[in-house]
């Protein structure tokens, strides 16, 4: 099929951390079954549609996508701007029924699950967020479930290698400082994914959506098993010591993945450090 007749899937918050790696990705790899419009604010390149969500309505598209996923988002760097996840996701939402899409993905965090318990995390726990951007992501959800239509599905996703504070964030030659766990000699351990198999995965997703297959209304997105801290700025070469007693420290986040390996063929490869490093230092160097 040639591309201009494939669908329109439109990915809001293409110039975040999270849409950046996608954007690069889906330029190496394009999906094979849909066409992905990138949305910023102000001046885009050519083919993208400028939109501020915050202030305009959503500007005509023909053809109009059949599904929004929403990348838009405020991240934990910008604590005193928290509050916009909830409006942001709303415009999407607003989009997504002005367009007639069948689906409204909307990026979530695994910080909504709050302090990590010894077992995995899944999606049919209460929410119980310990920090500002966890409460904002999980008000943001709670809202979400009494929008009409289209259907909203909540992706918690957890550490993107290269989108997240920790790899990602990193800046050459300066220590990093890790809060230490008690009884975890590597300090606290995450459920993290590749940017380029959550590439993989969230095709995947919209796929299955565009197909008409059922999904969950709530999905995890990693790769397990959980990687510690340490361990993966081993593997990044970055330098690390360990700093303060921190008592807020949260320990283990382990995200559970049976449903999204129920939802997706194959499942996501194991959680391999040097494998999710190498996938954001390639895409590192793919122009933007």
């Amino acid at each position: 099929m040639p591309e201009s007749d494939l669908p329109v899937v439109l990915i809001t918050g293409s110039t975040g951390r999270v849409g950046t790696l996608l954007h690069r990705a889906w330029t190496m790899q394009p999906p094979l079954r849909f066409r992905p419009l990138w949305q910023g604010r102000g001046s885009q390149p050519e083919g993208w549609l400028c939109w501020d969500m915050l202030s305009q309505e959503c500007p005509p598209v023909d053809p109009a996508p059949r599904i929004v996923l929403n990348l838009a988002g405020i991240s934990p760097l910008r604590p005193d701007a928290l509050a916009l996840n909830l409006p942001l996701a709303r415009a999407a939402h607003l989009a997504a029924r002005r367009f007639g899409a069948s689906h409204l993905f909307l990026a979530s965090s695994s910080a909504v699950y709050g302090p990590a318990s010894a077992g995995l995390l899944t999606e049919t726990l209460t929410p119980k967020p310990a920090t500002p951007y966890g409460i904002a992501k999980a008000e943001m959800e709670r809202a979400a479930q009494g929008w009409a239509g289209p259907r909203a599905i909540i992706l918690r996703i957890g550490n993107v290698v290269g989108a997240d504070g920790l790899i990602g964030g990193s800046r050459q030659g300066r220590m990093v400082s890790l809060d230490p766990v008690a009884c975890q000699e590597r300090g606290p351990e995450r459920s993290w994914i590749g940017p380029a198999t959550l590439a993989r995965t969230l095709e995947g997703l919209v796929d299955r959506a565009l197909s008409g297959a059922s999904l969950p209304d709530v999905l995890n997105i990693a790769q397990s098993p959980p990687r510690s801290m340490a361990e993966m700025l081993d593997v990044a070469r970055i330098p690390w010591r360990f700093g303060p007693h921190n008592p807020n420290v949260i320990g283990r986040v382990a995200l559970a993945d049976n449903l999204l390996s129920q939802a997706l063929s194959p499942p996501l490869p194991p959680a391999d450090p040097a494998l999710m490093i190498a996938e954001w230092r390639k895409l590192s160097q793919v122009s933007p």
